[in-house]
């Protein structure tokens, strides 16, 4: 048996490292199969990493999707609420739904006043509702 100590190629483990001193004329074939055990389990926890952040990647892109979703709902009911609520100065209820209809929206409540020559309309586009009020007052 040689001095010199050999390394293992897998895990840099000498095969001085590996077994107690007792054992020291099968120093070899223990430093291979030490290497083989723990090879195997190399790089779980990488794979854990890669998943979990995998996962989370996903769900912080759903989550700016459904922000993305309401912020546009949000704008083009407010949209539809302006257009419907000019619409009905001249055209009553009838105008502002018509106009709603071509922005994608439906009016929830229509009234005039409180103010004479004044109009105000809520209108819903998925969950979002907008409110608008116009005037053609002088």
């Amino acid at each position: 048996m040689s001095a010199r100590s050999e390394t293992c190629a897998g895990c840099r483990r000498s095969d001085r490292d590996v077994g107690p001193p007792e054992r020291r004329r099968d120093r070899r074939r223990r430093s291979r199969d030490h290497c083989d055990t723990e090879s195997a389990d190399t790089g779980q926890a990488a794979v854990l990493v890669l998943t979990v952040t995998a996962v989370l990647l996903v769900v912080i892109v759903l989550a700016i999707a459904a922000m993305g979703r309401t912020t546009i709902d949000r704008t083009r009911a407010q949209t539809a609420a302006d257009a419907a609520a000019l619409a009905s100065l001249d055209g009553g209820r009838p105008a502002a739904s018509a106009y709603a209809r071509r922005h994608g929206a439906e009016v929830v409540e229509w009234f005039a006043g409180p103010e004479p020559f004044e109009v105000t309309v809520v209108v819903r586009v998925g969950d979002t509702t907008a409110t608008a009020r116009a005037s053609n007052a002088p």
